[in-house]
């Protein structure tokens, strides 16, 4: 059987917003292999990767962008790596820049789609 995660969060701890991780190589502990050691003895074939932001409220990241290509190049015919990016920025407008990171992250990294989490940006308090 053909077995496809298609939506895995491959470092959990959230960040900082502006302290993501940004490389497997920031990860203690991170090793390729065994990852896909443990994906053939559960016979996955392949993983989808999405990192996510939360930076508008809750300013924080589960990965990055960058991370999630930095992942996908390690192993790119058993990983495909989405981007994440906020739509609206900390004053509630269009977020340019986020737009711009995802632009980046198509074209120049090699992601293969995006992650918008709507949820996250809603402000609880009020």
């Amino acid at each position: 059987m053909k077995v496809i995660d298609g939506h895995t969060h491959m470092y959990q701890l959230r960040r900082r917003w502006d302290k993501p991780k940004n490389s497997v190589k920031e990860i203690e502990g991170f090793d390729i292999n065994y990852l896909l050691k443990r994906l053939d003895e559960l016979e996955v074939s392949q993983i989808n990767i999405m990192p996510q932001t939360m930076a508008r409220v809750q300013e924080e990241w589960l990965g990055s962008n960058e991370l999630a290509a930095d992942i996908q190049q390690q192993a790119p015919t058993r990983i495909i790596s989405f981007a994440a990016a906020e739509p609206l920025d900390q004053r509630g407008l269009f977020n340019r820049a986020s737009l711009e990171d995802f632009e980046r992250g198509i074209i120049e990294k090699g992601l293969k789609g995006l992650l918008l989490t709507p949820p996250y940006g809603v402000d609880r308090q009020r």
